[in-house]
């Protein structure tokens, strides 16, 4: 039986998901902010957030106020590969559902065990075709691949819920592309590393982002109608085509 977790990255149409990370430095905003930012990023129909650890309990419990409704809860990945049982323990007494387990750990079984015993869904991190292979043969079908590695794609089974890590924010907008081809590789959901980081480009990014990737079209868009435009302030702009590619003051700082 599929968790909460896998269900969410590997829709059953096929379809690609999109998931963000979630920077340390969001935590310096204020919890009501904090609040809206959880509130928005699930009800633009974010995948998954991946979480740093002291950030778990505070998106656990805004993500709670949506159960029964739709969209529901976005589970939520602890960001950091987990090293140890402490640091398992206190991922699922904060509320997060699911944990990174790098394949090469030398205790990776183990805390692979630990995990699960306190609820925890576990995506294992790998980074050669070896390890994808030794993780599916044992049954562990959930994995997350950098973009790095995307050539060990070719080897996956069909089954597995393969998630691609791509870096936000690429120059030329190439992480638009690099999921494209990461997906065509066998990927059925991304996630984009550092989209949101506690700026004002946090949610006009992840809506332009998610627009670009998963739009069947030209992946060069504009924003119009967002407050502030992109340097600043939250809003609900939308996306044209443009023959120019995003730039972000993020990137440019």
């Amino acid at each position: 039986m599929q968790s909460s977790t896998a269900k969410a990255l590997k829709k059953a149409s096929g379809a690609l998901t999109v998931s963000v990370t979630l920077d340390e430095k969001v935590g310096g905003k204020k919890p009501t902010e904090v609040e809206i930012l959880s509130s928005i990023l699930r009800r633009s129909k974010i995948a998954s957030l991946f979480v740093p650890q002291e950030l778990v309990r505070m998106f656990a419990e805004e993500q709670k106020t949506a159960k029964g409704n739709f969209p529901g809860p976005c589970p939520l990945v602890l960001r950091e590969v987990v090293s140890d049982a402490e640091h398992i323990e206190l991922a699922a007494s904060n509320g997060a559902s699911a944990v990174i387990v790098r394949a090469g750990h030398a205790d990776a079984s183990s805390l692979c065990e630990q995990a699960k015993k306190k609820g925890l869904s576990v995506i294992w991190e790998v980074e050669s075709a070896e390890e994808m292979k030794s993780c599916e043969e044992k049954g562990e079908n959930m994995l997350l691949v950098d973009e790095k590695n995307a050539d060990i794609l070719s080897g996956a089974s069909k089954t597995s819920v393969i998630i691609g890590r791509v870096s936000a924010m690429q120059a030329q907008n190439e992480e638009v592309k690099k999921s494209r081809d990461m997906q065509s590789k066998g990927c059925c959901a991304i996630v984009l590393e550092d989209a949101v980081v506690g700026d004002g480009e946090d949610l006009p990014y992840v809506r332009w982002a998610m627009e670009a990737i998963l739009s069947k079209a030209s992946t060069e868009f504009k924003i119009t109608g967002m407050t502030g435009h992109v340097n600043g302030h939250y809003g609900t702009g939308t996306f044209e085509r443009s023959d120019k590619q995003m730039e972000w003051k993020r990137k440019q700082a």
